[in-house]
């Protein structure tokens, strides 16, 4: 009776410890994550909740975000990037302003033909002026339409070029070529690429101000700050000697000498200002006009005075 008793005692014992072990084996999922009423499943920060046991009976993945997916903006709230290309003080820009420049020419140099030789008048003056510069490329092509049809205008145009070089040199590049004889176009992004430099904008050779030094009223006594609208003069060369120049073999066309007025160069009395020479090569004798060679134009002009008033130079819009 003893052993009977015995044995019944050991089976219960056993039986209850079966039960046990097999509740903890229930209340245990994936490795010890604990799930409670079915409403867990592993919640992983990293983007997934995954409710396993929810009781729609599946998985919602959310991706990283509760409307179900991935929102990307690319950087800002628009959900892509607005490139501008540049900024709105001459660089590239991808917005045509809704004005044109306004460019107002008075008169315009006398040229014509005698059979293949072009005769024009020595000294002739012509002043060219305009209300603002290009913002960009287009804005400049836009303006350029206007200006190629005239010598002045050509050298409107490169001093408008040379204001967007300062700002992104591939869109002065792009302004450049547009204007100028095609071998004109290394030396001048050369001496550019110098003059305008931002790494040497504390240094002498660097001259933001190169291109208003050529407008009325900026000289280095006024830290070349320019009377508005902005006004260019300009006058066919007076002497004989740099009368225009049939091309030859290097070129087809007529090339006439044509001086600019620039403020940034000190004379002996002190003063002010100087005529400098500038090439135009017209294509066909008396129009088809580009840029053919232009040394003067990017040539180093005085410091500001540091007797200025205003003492610093204003970046020209």
């Amino acid at each position: 009776m003893k052993k009977i008793f015995y044995f019944v005692a050991m089976f219960a014992m056993l039986n209850l410890a079966t039960t046990s072990c097999s509740k903890d084996d229930d209340d245990k999922d994936n490795g010890g994550n604990k799930t409670e009423n079915g409403e867990g499943g592993n919640t992983n920060n990293g983007g997934n909740t995954n409710n396993g046991g929810n009781e729609n009976g599946g998985n919602t993945n959310n991706g990283g975000n509760e409307n179900g997916g991935n929102t990307n903006n690319g950087g800002n709230e628009n959900g892509g990037n607005t490139n501008n290309g540049g900024n709105e003080n001459g660089g590239n820009t991808n917005s045509l302003p809704a004005n044109p420049i306004v460019v107002k020419q008075s008169g315009d140099f006398t040229i014509s033909m005698n059979g293949e030789k072009g005769v024009a008048v020595p000294g002739e003056e012509v002043s060219i002026s305009f209300d603002r510069f290009p913002t960009n490329l287009e804005d400049f092509k836009r303006t350029y339409e206007e200006l190629k049809l005239t010598m002045g205008g050509v050298i409107v145009g490169n001093l408008m070029a040379y204001h967007l070089y300062y700002y992104d040199a591939a869109v002065g590049t792009a302004a450049i070529k547009l204007c100028n004889y095609e071998n004109n176009v290394n030396s001048t992004i050369s001496q550019l690429s110098q003059k305008f430099s931002k790494s040497k904008i504390n240094d002498s050779y660097c001259q933001p101000f190169l291109v208003a030094s050529y407008l009325e009223g900026a000289d280095p006594m006024t830290a070349y700050h320019p009377t508005k609208p902005y006004t260019v003069k300009l006058r066919m060369h007076p002497s004989d000697a740099r009368a225009p120049q049939t091309g030859g073999f290097s070129f087809s066309g007529v090339d006439y000498t044509i001086q600019i007025w620039c403020n940034g160069v000190k004379n002996e009395d002190n003063t002010y200002g100087t005529w400098r020479n500038v090439e135009v090569l017209a294509k066909k004798g008396i129009k088809d006009f580009t840029m053919f060679n232009c040394p003067s134009l990017y040539t180093q002009v005085a410091q500001i005075s540091f007797l200025a008033d205003p003492e610093n130079f204003e970046e020209l819009k």
